[in-house]
């Protein structure tokens, strides 16, 4: 009778140690203890402009990388390496880093982040490596560095290399978007607004570091910094951003639309367009495109 009442008495303490355990356990951190400690810490890449010419004289280009946990908080004095490579992964010793060096290591400073420049080939150079008749076409920056165990964080950013700024280049090579969110706009007492995006890109790669211009072609309103006419630059996604401010239900008489009209900065490059047989000064066009946002007069 002892015996199974001993054997009751340490159950039930047992049972009562795993309660208190579990209802004193704190939160873990997330994404969790059980996965790979990459999927917390976030490597970003960029560079801009992210287009040079290989010409007489060597472009150069912005890089930069940034690194931070999932949370947002940036890791210092971390070692990432960089590299130039082809899209096959192979090192490509065309261009150099900082130091002209094809491969460079460097730390995060204070805010994670590592800055670096790019200088792309002359066409020269790609003569002395038999690629003088070469067509457009893309390397990589490769940034790795090494984390827990065997894990590796790695990231690359393409840069797109062209003959010259008269090499031909068709209307099919470049890509333009103009959206509009929202594109339908509810005029009350407080001035709606419509965020208005442009999209560039060369070949498929979004372009980094360029301009689009926003011009309002006709009706009310105004962009967020206060004129009609406009640009913004575009980011490492190949988008630039403006607000459009429309009006009152005051200042409206009734429904209407508002016209606004974007365009890509193409004076940097030669376009051929499709057809055209004008004379070689004059064998470019610009790229733009329109679009309509319906202005609704409110009651209140």
């Amino acid at each position: 009778m002892k015996t199974k009442i001993y054997t009751i008495a340490l159950f039930i303490s047992i049972l009562s140690l795993v309660i208190f355990t579990s209802c004193s356990r704190s939160n873990f951190d997330h994404p969790g203890p059980t996965g790979p400690s990459t999927l917390a810490v976030l490597l970003n890449l960029s560079a801009s402009p992210n287009v040079l010419y290989a010409g007489p004289t060597r472009g150069t280009t912005s890089i930069t990388a940034t690194l931070k946990k999932f949370d947002g908080v940036p890791l210092a004095n971390k070692s990432i390496h960089f590299e130039i490579i082809y899209s096959d992964g192979t090192r490509a010793y065309i261009g150099f880093l900082d130091n002209q060096q094809t491969v460079l290591t460097k730390a995060t400073d204070s805010s994670g982040n590592i800055s670096l420049t790019y200088s792309g080939p002359t066409e020269q150079e790609l003569i002395d490596l038999d690629m003088g008749s070469f067509n457009d076409f893309k390397i990589y920056i490769y940034a790795y560095l090494a984390w827990e165990g065997k894990d590796l964080i790695a990231e690359q950013t393409p840069i797109i290399i062209l003959k010259d700024i008269y090499d031909d280049i068709g209307p099919d090579d470049i890509g333009f978007e103009l959206q509009a969110f929202p594109n339908v706009l509810w005029c009350t007492l407080e001035r709606p607004e419509s965020e208005i995006r442009g999209i560039f890109t060369l070949k498929g790669i979004p372009l980094t570091g360029k301009k689009v211009f926003f011009k309002i072609l006709s009706g009310p309103g105004e962009f967020s910094d206060g004129y009609t006419k406009t640009y913004a630059i575009t980011d490492s996604n190949g988008v630039a951003t403006i607000n459009y401010v429309g009006p009152t239900k005051d200042e409206l008489t009734f429904d209407t639309f508002v016209t606004i009209q974007g365009q890509p900065e193409t004076d940097w490059i030669h376009i051929n367009p499709d057809g055209y047989d004008g004379e070689e000064d004059d064998d470019y066009f610009w790229i733009h495109k329109e679009m309509d946002i319906r202005l609704i007069k409110g009651h209140n």
